[in-house]
């Protein structure tokens, strides 16, 4: 059986180290296609959502779970037709027993608003063209074919970064959004008539009547 030459040792050890680089940087950008999916659908169920404190938490698990097993593609055009767009009236119940919330979020359609529309669905298509084409095209016995493939990579983790970034704004303002509330609804009621101040003195004798001079 005859041996291998160093110089086609050399060529298989290179071919080797850039297929391994190149399916890290595969599976790099597939785990953040999921978190950006993942991140998305969590937004979906937050939005338009009402009922009373009681409904709520299952409402939004109800969400959670009718957006479970829709695409990254589905769940990128709800996206962008649910939420970005001004926030949807709810329609309030005649008749209530208990408080009734309705939260519903929707963000300024402006340039990078229409921007970042564009960004992820070409994030969608990349992903899409990723795994059902360019991968199955693959030449893995050519080099350039590998590096061709990692610099792809590595433009579309940039944008899948970017994107995420952005959507981490969205979240952060929803963690903003309790304390606001408090903050709001103790500025009103810390001018309730029916404070603890107020209340004292209504429990009080009214004053006695003046002495009037003859």
């Amino acid at each position: 059986m005859a041996s291998l030459d160093n110089k086609t040792i050399n060529d298989l050890t290179n071919l080797e180290k850039v297929r391994q680089e190149a399916l890290q940087k595969i599976g790099r950008n597939v785990v953040n296609f999921a978190r950006l999916e993942a991140a998305l659908k969590l937004l979906l169920s937050f939005a338009n959502n009402a009922g009373t404190p009681s409904e709520l938490a299952r409402k939004q698990q109800d969400n959670i779970k009718q957006h479970s097993k829709k695409s990254l593609g589905i769940i990128a055009e709800l996206f962008n037709s649910s939420l970005i767009k001004e926030a949807n009236t709810e329609c309030i119940p005649e008749k209530l027993d208990e408080i009734h919330i309705s939260l519903s979020f929707g963000f300024k359609y402006d340039k990078d608003c229409k921007q970042f529309q564009k960004s992820l669905m070409k994030l969608v298509s990349e992903r899409n063209d990723l795994i059902h084409h360019r991968l199955a095209k693959l030449d893995s016995s050519s080099i350039q074919n590998y590096k061709d493939l990692i610099e792809y990579l590595d433009k579309q983790h940039t944008k899948i970064i970017g994107n995420l970034k952005i959507i981490e704004c969205f979240f952060d303002h929803l963690k903003a959004f309790p304390n606001e509330l408090e903050k709001i609804l103790n500025s009103y009621l810390m001018e309730s008539p029916l404070n603890d101040d107020t209340l004292e003195a209504q429990n009080q004798d009214p004053p006695g009547p003046s002495h009037m001079p003859h």
